[in-house]
C-alpha cells in the first residue's frame, strides 16, 4: 500500500534515494501539472499513492527552504529592490509558494468544516505561518511603496533625535 505504484524505490540502496530527492524538486511543476490535468492517466494515479504524495511533499517542502534561505541570504546581502532581479524572482516564487499553501489551508478548511478543521491543532500553527509569511511580505511591500524603491546608498539624513530618520532625494539627475 505504502509503495504501491511506486515499489522500486523500496528496493534501492540509499545513495540513489539520496540523488533521486533533488531530481524530485526539479520535476514538481511537471507532477503538479500531470497531477492535476490528468489525474486519472496512469502516472496520476501513481502520483497519488501515500508514497509518492509524501516524496512531493518532501521535495516541495525542501524547495520552499532553499527559496527562503536564498531569500534571506540575497536581501543581507543587497537590499536594492523587493520586485527586481534575481531577488525579486526569489521573492515572487516564495510568495508563489505561499499563496499555494493558503490556497491549501482554505481547500481543507472547505473540506473538514470550521468544527473540524479548528479542531486539529496543527492547523492553528499552519494559519500562524501564514499569518506571519503575509506580515512580513506586506511589512516589506509597504517600505518599498513608501521609499519608492531607493537605493540603500541614497542620502538619509538622521534628525536631531537620533530616532527619526528622513529620506533625502535630488529631483536633478545625477545629483548627490
Amino acid at each position: 500500500m505504502w509503495y504501491a505504484g511506486a515499489s522500486w524505490f523500496q528496493h534501492q540502496n540509499f545513495p540513489v534515494k539520496l540523488v533521486l530527492v533533488p531530481l524530485g524538486i526539479l520535476f514538481i511543476p511537471v507532477t503538479a501539472i500531470v497531477y492535476v490535468f490528468l489525474p486519472y492517466s496512469r502516472i496520476g494515479k501513481i502520483l497519488k499513492s501515500p508514497f509518492m504524495k509524501f516524496m512531493n511533499y518532501i521535495c516541495s517542502y525542501t524547495a520552499f527552504l532553499v527559496l527562503l534561505f536564498l531569500g534571506t541570504q540575497l536581501s543581507s546581502v543587497t537590499s536594492v529592490h523587493l520586485f527586481n532581479g534575481t531577488e525579486g524572482v526569489v521573492n515572487g516564487l516564495i510568495m508563489f509558494y505561499v499563496l499555494g499553501m493558503f490556497w491549501a489551508e482554505c481547500k481543507q478548511l472547505w473540506e473538514e468544516g470550521i468544527k473540524g478543521y479548528f479542531s486539529q491543532m496543527w492547523n492553528y500553527m499552519d494559519i500562524t505561518m501564514l499569518a506571519l509569511y503575509t506580515a512580513g511580505y506586506s511589512t516589506e511591500g509597504v517600505i518599498y511603496t513608501k521609499t519608492r524603491g531607493m537605493r540603500a546608498d541614497d542620502n538619509i539624513l538622521l534628525h536631531g533625535d537620533g530616532k527619526t530618520i528622513s529620506l533625502v532625494t535630488c529631483p536633478i539627475v545625477g545629483c548627490r
